[in-house]
């Protein structure tokens, strides 16, 4: 068995809702850490704590790696989809010293499993609700799309480029491996 990489290995549910924290901004929070995942929400009762499995297409990422950062408030209006902080750098505005992602745009967090739920039974009523929402035909999902040009499926609201070849004029998409060109000789 192959060892995942940091970026594939599984992101865990913080909290589901869009809320504001004082250091952060109205977003999605999520952790690589299931132990910080684990105390969300906070004071609730650890029977009403559900930690997801996710699959989080982080976009581009800014690294808030101290207290007062620059950018700790506005890194989305600078142009950032999530901000990460690191573990042990900001013993303000994370008192606990886990690593957490503030994801702005929940389209960019895809529920993928049940992690930990308090007993069997909700888990199972979790999975089975998750199971739904994979179906075909549901809201909200649609069949992947694959370039004609390339034949690599494209990510949702996001085609592929189509440009011309500057030689032969042939439509091609920037993802294609290999263009054979009928102009060059």
């Amino acid at each position: 068995m192959v060892p995942a990489l940091p970026a594939q290995r599984p992101s865990f549910a913080l909290v589901l809702s869009s809320h504001q924290v004082a250091c952060w901004e109205r977003a999605v929070y999520v952790s690589r850490d299931i132990k910080k995942a684990a105390h969300y929400p906070l004071n609730s009762h650890i029977s009403d704590r559900v930690v997801l499995e996710l699959r989080v297409r982080p976009g581009r990422v800014k690294r808030i790696d101290r207290d007062n950062h620059p950018l700790q408030f506005t890194w989305h209006a600078n142009g950032y989809d999530t901000a990460w902080v690191p573990p042990n750098c900001c013993p303000r505005s994370v008192p606990s010293g886990l690593e957490e992602d503030c994801v702005f745009d929940p389209k960019r967090v895809q529920v993928v499993g049940i992690a930990k739920a308090p007993n069997p039974t909700v888990k199972n009523c979790l999975l089975q609700l998750l199971s739904n929402s994979k179906k075909p035909g549901r809201r909200g999902q649609s069949a992947a799309v694959v370039c004609s040009l390339c034949k690599r499926k494209t990510q949702q609201d996001s085609p592929h480029i189509k440009q011309q070849c500057w030689a032969c004029g042939q439509n091609i998409c920037i993802l294609m491996t290999k263009h054979v060109c009928a102009a060059k000789p």
